[in-house]
């Protein structure tokens, strides 16, 4: 069969996750589980789980009805997607009680200063995540860690067997992530110790972009084009509880990544108009085909059909208001803000070059030794150690036609960047 004639197959879920989804629809029939998806006992549970009552920010419920609403509208998940959906609303109620808990216990957090911190923003599947990764070998940054992204508020234990738990929580995550979806290892591999997108920070709010994996496509809209303002002074009050809960002497300059900052970015310089700003770029017509895959893997693992083309619609037009909205904002950059951009293909072909560059346009100091962590780094997790990452552009209804008539002015501002890279 010539190549480009090679079909879809979509993702099969692991045995774990089919088997775990026989004996979960099996109790639903029993008259069981069938209010998994209520938010108001989502947050009776959460209530009831951390002795809080205060949610703090308003419009938690609200937000969370939005998602129901959609999920069952739209999605097919699965008994297992239902539960998990389930455990996120009560999780991120939990995270979101102790939130507004330690700051009324604590007031002087929010008086901690976020001096300049670091954004890796740009597409999904640009090179964020393998950014973030190198300048997160940076002794003089703090990334944080899955764990603590996942529960960012101590819980008040002594310090030491306090993070034991929580790392638990998160390896636990990682692990349940693996058996559920293992072809989410090779797009975007996960460890509970190793930095991690602040996108779970967000989800804290009810915020998410967990539509993605859930098929809640008009959430999806909603939460990419609605004001952001709010969220990020939510964000930004966890990110003071996350220094707050540093020991002393360790590194407080942040870095941080989430591809979805792009889509608000005049949010987050609003909020944080002194941030630096990393926006990444790839050739839209790998990246893009490489986003609607990683979407597929992740859906597979929680919906009974996950359809190529559904996705393929799904990306191309948000895509182009990430992207439009983003180069919007570049417009009205606060005199304290600084901006790179970093091009995919010089990551990859000249990954400590590119950094230092990065460096001396942010103003930030090069560590002895950082050159030589970077390769190390490289040797022991090269390019594809996780597996092929393996996708074409027509399983999503892609055309290159299409995508440089929808994303001209793009292209032609981002060709002065790198001639080879769009």
């Amino acid at each position: 069969m010539h190549a480009m004639s090679e079909p879809f197959v979509s993702p099969r879920p692991p045995w774990p996750s089919r088997a775990v989804d026989r004996v979960i629809g099996g109790l639903q029939r029993l008259g069981l589980g069938r209010d998994w998806l209520d938010p108001s006992l989502a947050i009776s549970r959460a209530r009831q789980r951390t002795g809080l009552h205060a949610l703090g920010m308003p419009g938690h419920q609200e937000r969370m009805d939005r998602l129901v609403e959609s999920l069952e509208r739209e999605a097919s998940l699965t008994s297992l997607g239902r539960l998990t959906m389930r455990s996120f609303l009560e999780e991120a109620t939990c995270n979101r009680l102790q939130l507004t808990e330690v700051l009324r216990r604590h007031p002087e957090i929010e008086r901690i200063p976020v001096e300049r911190p670091i954004f890796i923003v740009g597409w999904p599947r640009t090179g964020t995540t393998a950014l973030h990764d190198l300048m997160s070998l940076d002794p003089a940054l703090y990334a944080p860690c899955l764990w603590e992204l996942r529960r960012p508020v101590p819980t008040g234990m002594r310090i030491d067997g306090e993070q034991r738990e929580r790392r638990k929580l998160g390896d636990r995550a990682v692990v349940i992530g693996r058996r559920l979806a293992p072809g989410l290892t090779v797009a975007h591999p996960m460890h509970a110790d190793m930095p991690d997108e602040c996108q779970f920070l967000f989800d804290n709010d009810v915020f998410t972009a967990l539509f993605i994996a859930f098929q809640a496509d008009d959430y999806g809209r909603w939460m990419l084009s609605t004001d952001a303002a709010a969220f990020y002074r939510s964000y930004r009050q966890q990110l003071q509880v996350l220094l707050w809960s540093r020991p002393p002497g360790a590194a407080r300059r942040l870095v941080l990544k989430w591809p979805f900052h792009l889509w608000h970015l005049s949010s987050l310089l609003e909020v944080f108009p002194d941030a630096c700003v990393i926006q990444t770029h790839r050739a839209l017509d790998r990246a893009l085909p490489s986003l609607c895959n990683l979407t597929a893997i992740i859906q597979s693992a929680f919906n009974h059909r996950v359809d190529p083309l559904r996705i393929g619609a799904q990306w191309l037009p948000l895509s182009a208001e990430g992207i439009e909205r983003g180069m919007a904002a570049r417009q009205r950059v606060p005199v304290g803000a600084r901006f790179y951009d970093m091009v995919h293909r010089r990551l990859v072909e000249e990954h400590v070059a590119e950094v230092e560059r990065i460096y001396e346009a942010l103003a930030l100091s090069w560590p002895s030794g950082m050159a030589e962590r970077i390769r190390r780094y490289l040797r022991e997790q090269p390019r594809g150690h996780s597996g092929r990452h393996h996708y074409r552009m027509e399983w999503f209804g892609l055309r290159s036609e299409a995508i440089a008539e929808r994303f001209g002015g793009y292209l032609r501002w981002s060709s002065d960047l790198d001639p080879g890279s769009t």
